[in-house]
């Protein structure tokens, strides 16, 4: 992600760069070839080589102008490509992840008015259950309703050291997730029956984003809480 130009130049400052400026160099390499190590061994995120391309640039400022200017050009081209594809995509990719992460979330407005979807459900909003710590933030954010994590594919999060929702006997939820995933039977069992799914398409300009199933968790049992 530090273009075509910065990231080659960050390699040879890496090895070739003053010797006094050992810690810098090292600052630069090291992020690279451990995270380069960890994304072929598993989906890899852009922000994970960032921190190495600020030692980098330090590095490309005492070499030749011309590898400045061709650093700085060809990372201005990445980040213009990048900004276009988001606002007007033109391109189709098999899996577009920056795309799916900027837009699509406004469907989940809907969560907000739960009983739109559940006829008969109380109206207003309710408590939702997700998979991760991701979804729950977005579901959070955009719908405005209180979230929690819950289920097998969950991750140690800030939702682990706020309070659990304080949640009424009787009391309907809702469980959202992304392609298909059912409610875990941990959540499942605390409540009297399932109903469901309902599914939410979140989409930009003609594009499919995300496919939301949502699904309604009926009559909390008084004798366990969440």
């Amino acid at each position: 992600m530090g273009g075509p130009v910065l990231f080659p130049l960050a390699l040879v400052y890496a090895v070739r760069g003053p010797r006094e400026q050992f810690l810098l160099r090292m600052a630069a390499v090291i992020p690279l070839l451990f995270f380069g190590y960890a994304a072929a061994k598993t989906r890899g995120e852009a922000n994970w080589p960032a921190a190495a391309y600020v030692a980098a640039c330090i590095g490309v400022a005492g070499m030749r102008p011309v590898w400045q200017r061709a650093a700085a050009w060809s990372g201005m081209a990445v980040v213009l490509a990048v900004t276009s594809h988001l606002l007007f995509p033109v391109l189709t990719f098999e899996r577009d992840v920056v795309l799916a992460r900027t837009h699509g979330w406004g469907v989940l407005e809907r969560l907000r008015t739960p009983e739109q979807l559940f006829p008969g459900m109380a109206p207003g909003p309710t408590a939702v259950y997700a998979p991760t710590y991701q979804l729950a933030s977005q579901v959070a954010y955009t719908a405005g309703v209180e979230t929690d994590t819950v289920g097998p594919s969950r991750r140690k999060s800030q939702y682990d050291l706020w309070p659990e929702l304080e949640l009424k006997p009787g009391q309907d939820v809702l469980w959202c997730s992304e392609n298909g995933a059912a409610p875990p039977e941990e959540l499942v069992q605390r409540f009297g029956s399932v109903e469901g799914p309902v599914k939410l398409t979140g989409v930009f300009r003609g594009r499919r984003l995300h496919t939301f199933t949502v699904w309604r968790m009926r009559t909390l049992n008084s004798a366990v809480q969440p």
